[in-house]
């Protein structure tokens, strides 16, 4: 797989289980589900399309700064076309979604320090590049990887994501491995 091409997460579980057999919630799937990806949104413009200047599509702008016109039921319209306001992906209804997920495997329990080298790459952590003179990630040969530090690289990562609640690198907290492609959006009703 390409670095810096992200094909796994993990997620804190929360409460934390007693053990690997503990049951997975229901809101990860199984293996063959089809996830939609929640992101920051806003709705900027509506396109009006028939002769009745009735709004069918809106234009969903993204965090990154990406925007995408989408076909929107026609309550979405009423509610969104004037908002224009940024609006946490919590809330981000389907129909805005640009990224769906397929889940390879059923989700997995596991210790965070289990993670392998090959893990952070798949969870798309690039590499180091200063110690590599400024390569980037596909200019680095397969067989130079080992040479780099990928358990430091994800610590640095989860660290100040969950070492303030008690849920750091040396806790060594039970998270949730869950492993997916890229789908196409889906068709939807």
């Amino acid at each position: 797989m390409r670095l810096g091409v992200k094909v796994q997460t993990r997620r804190l579980a929360i409460p934390q289980p007693q053990g690997p057999d503990a049951p997975i919630p229901v809101r990860y799937g199984s293996a063959g589900s089809i996830v939609v990806i929640k992101e920051k949104w806003r709705v900027h413009k509506v396109e009006q399309t028939d002769p009745l200047n009735k709004p069918t599509k809106l234009l969903v702008g993204y965090g990154d700064g990406d925007t995408v016109w989408r076909e929107a039921p026609d309550e979405a319209v009423i509610k969104y076309a004037h908002d224009g306001r940024w609006k946490s992906g919590r809330f981000m209804p389907t129909w805005a979604a640009r990224t769906f997920v397929e889940l390879v495997f059923d989700v997995e329990i596991q210790r965070l320090q289990d993670i392998t080298a090959a893990d952070v790459r798949e969870e798309g952590v690039p590499a180091e590049w200063e110690q590599w003179g400024g390569l980037g990630p596909d200019e680095i040969a397969p067989e130079a990887w080992g040479a780099l530090d990928w358990k430091g690289q994800w610590k640095a990562i989860w660290e100040p994501l969950h070492a303030k609640e008690g849920f750091g690198w040396d806790a060594n907290p039970w998270i949730y491995r869950i492993t997916f492609r890229r789908v196409p959006c889906p068709s939807l009703p």
